[in-house]
């Protein structure tokens, strides 16, 4: 079965290669996924484009499912402790951290 399947990650040629790293850096500019890097902090106003993988490291469907299984439960979990304000103020004075505004 896995015969039929083309290599990953894919082979390119150069060009194919030239092309799509182009082609990836124009979709992050036109997208907003841009940062500023820390040498234009004077007052320069350039960006670049978001770090990004040309081929991501292949995530198993069967860890994928159990995400998407466990989803709606950690939802819940997440909004209680996030509006549980009291709690959460004891918490953060356990680790003595308070929040300057």
């Amino acid at each position: 079965m896995a015969d039929i399947l083309p290599p990953y990650p894919p082979n390119l040629t150069p060009q194919q290669l030239d092309f799509l790293i182009a082609s990836l850096k124009d979709y992050c500019l036109s997208h907003g996924i841009t940062i500023r890097p820390a040498s234009s902090s004077d007052g320069d106003s350039s960006a670049i484009h978001a770090p990004v993988t040309l081929f991501p490291s292949l995530f198993p469907r069967s860890a994928w499912e159990q995400a998407i299984h466990v989803q709606k439960t950690y939802n819940i979990l997440y909004a209680r402790i996030a509006n549980d304000v009291e709690w959460l103020g004891k918490i953060m004075d356990e680790f003595d951290f308070h929040y300057q505004v």
